[in-house]
């Protein structure tokens, strides 16, 4: 099992990603799942931080559906360009599943690494990445 990863909470003057926003201060733009239904998405890491505090930094809204695997969580944001998506499975190991839009940035390193950032944690939550093993 992966030892879960602590990120901090929001920062204080950042407004919800599904608001339009005027200041800029949050990095992410929440899209719906409605929207993004088309997106074809490619699987791009394994983090080691519950999807709930990803919503919590982020300001994102869950939301709730179902697919081949079960009952699912999500959130569809849009960061540096890039589409992603953050999800966990009911009944998955904890951790945090990112998938990408294909489009955007194509060195899938840089694509998680704005993401990190962004979360305010390092490589160490990697459990897994389509690039390699978890950075050290």
């Amino acid at each position: 099992m992966t030892e879960m990863i602590e990120i901090p909470d929001a920062v204080g003057d950042w407004e919800p990603a599904t608001e339009l926003q005027a200041s800029g201060r949050n990095p992410v733009q929440q899209a719906s799942m409605f929207q993004s239904a088309t997106w074809p998405l490619s699987s791009l890491a394994l983090l080691s931080v519950g999807l709930e505090a990803v919503a919590r930094r982020l300001k994102l809204t869950l939301e709730n559906s179902w697919d081949g695997h079960g009952s699912v969580r999500a959130a569809f944001f849009v960061l540096d360009g890039t589409d992603f998506v953050v999800t966990h499975h009911e009944g998955d190991a904890p951790g945090t599943h990112v998938w990408t839009r294909k489009g955007g940035p194509v060195d899938p390193a840089a694509r998680a690494g704005s993401l990190l950032a962004a979360l305010g944690v390092g490589p160490e939550a990697v459990s897994y990445s389509v690039w390699g093993s978890a950075p050290t």
